[in-house]
């Protein structure tokens, strides 16, 4: 039998906005968990420089989820990193998530999934393909 968790606020996603979520949960006194299929940061952590964050005028992607993620361990959130969500419930009051190891039960639940770039089906030359006018635009 798997063991039981029980939260007050269960975060899936460890990206920029679920590690934010986390930090106003935490700073709220509600215990918090984030649930994360990979490895906190999303695709920040892939992001080279990021010069449109508050208080950093140029800072590169994973050290600046890496101080995220210093801050949501040092206010007390539980983090499961590269854990999959075998089952989901939102229909009763407690909601819970089922993972390989265990099963986390909430009054609240966050969805925070982030997104993936959806790849163009076409042959081409190009080593790579950017998906982000804005981030990468001026290079061109």
């Amino acid at each position: 039998m798997k063991e039981k968790r029980n939260y007050d606020l269960l975060i899936l996603g460890g990206g920029p906005a679920g590690m934010t979520a986390a930090i106003y949960a935490a700073r709220a006194n509600l215990k918090t968990a984030i649930i994360e299929i990979d490895i906190c940061g999303g695709l920040v952590n892939s992001t080279y420089v990021v010069e449109n964050f508050p208080t950093y005028k140029s800072i590169h992607g994973m050290e600046l989820m890496q101080k995220l993620s210093e801050q949501i361990l040092d206010l007390g959130v539980y983090v499961e990193e590269v854990s999959e969500i075998l089952d989901i419930n939102l229909a009763n009051p407690k909601k819970s998530i089922e993972t390989e190891e265990f099963i986390y039960n909430a009054d609240a639940m966050i969805l925070a999934t982030g997104r993936k770039p959806m790849p163009l089906d076409l042959q081409t030359d190009c080593q790579q393909i950017h998906y982000c006018s804005i981030c990468d635009g001026s290079a061109y």
